[in-house]
């Protein structure tokens, strides 16, 4: 009788690197792409601290700058963060400590939304993210839940340095006016005037800048804060 073959033995498979398949050169264009080690993509993910979250696009656009191809494959990388899943599943079951297993609970889609692949479905990993300070919301019954103002919880993981973006679309809590707005790069902005009402923003009690607490990006201090 065959021994089944178990999670973390599934991780044991290597890259390889192939032309973009003619039916995704629409989308992706052409060139190469990268059939990841899970491995890799078990690594990556092992780097978010709690209270941070990482995207599958996250992680694909780290490792296709660091193998320098076009793209990584959307379906063998989610493929591959479910059997890091499985697999950290596997080492709890057989007495590991949660702190010595790799995160995937940390992974969400690129909207926020949870994963109901994982093992144990999306009630699961809303627990371990309540646990480790995520509001999850529950739009309703059609809609998977969501971690709220999932923006402001995203690590930094793109290619070998740091990718910080400065600018931003604030909105101003007077006028509710949407603005793009440039932000300093190594400081952070204590006062804004909105171009609409003309009203002088300042931070809420807590945030370190005006963006910080009206803007859909944190300023890039913070954004270097959660680079991993």
């Amino acid at each position: 009788m065959k021994s089944r073959t178990t999670w973390r033995s599934k991780l044991e498979k290597e890259a390889e690197i192939v032309d973009v398949p003619p039916r995704w050169q629409q989308r992706y264009g052409r060139g190469k792409m990268l059939i990841p080690r899970p491995l890799d993509v078990d690594a990556l993910i092992r780097k978010v601290p709690a209270g941070k979250l990482v995207t599958v696009g996250q992680i694909r656009e780290k490792l296709a700058q660091e193998c320098h191809v076009e793209v990584t494959c959307p379906l063998t990388t989610g493929i591959f963060v479910r059997i890091v899943a499985e697999a950290a599943e596997e080492t709890l079951r057989e007495g590991s400590a949660q702190e010595e297993v790799t995160p995937y609970w940390r992974v969400v889609k690129e909207d926020g939304s949870l994963n109901e692949k994982f093992p144990g479905g999306v009630e699961k990993q809303a627990s371990w993210l309540q646990k480790e300070g995520h509001i999850i919301e529950r739009p309703g019954a059609r809609k998977r839940p969501r971690v709220s103002e999932v923006e402001t919880s995203l690590v930094v993981l793109v290619g070998g340095n740091v990718v910080v973006k400065t600018r931003a679309w604030l909105t101003c809590p007077e006028c509710n006016y949407v603005q793009e707005a440039e932000m300093p790069r190594d400081s952070c902005q204590f006062f804004y005037q909105c171009l609409k009402c003309k009203k002088v923003l300042r931070p809420k009690q807590g945030d370190c800048c005006v963006f910080c607490s009206y803007a859909d990006l944190p300023c890039p201090p913070k954004q270097l804060e959660r680079a991993v």
